[in-house]
């Protein structure tokens, strides 16, 4: 998993939770293989998140050889089925 091309710009998004916290994330990047943007964000909070975006995210998020989708969450990754 990895960026293989950059947005010439980037394009932003926001996003407003369920517990009123709200985030703003900038997409800069793009995977060549899927097509799936890259976005770094933080959120009204002070964290820091990554999202993904795209029609092919979850081939993104699954790696080569593996059988379940790995959700890649702070320092552990999460698997889901």
């Amino acid at each position: 998993m990895g960026a293989g091309g950059w947005f010439g710009w980037s394009l932003g998004a926001t996003l407003e939770c369920i517990d009123g916290r709200t985030g703003t994330f900038r997409y800069t990047a793009q995977d060549r293989t899927t097509g799936t943007g890259l976005a770094l964000g933080r959120m009204s909070d002070g964290a820091y998140v990554k999202a993904w975006t795209g029609k092919n995210v979850l081939d993104y998020l699954t790696p080569e050889g593996e059988r379940h989708i790995l959700l890649p969450c702070g320092p552990t990754v999460i698997p889901i089925s």
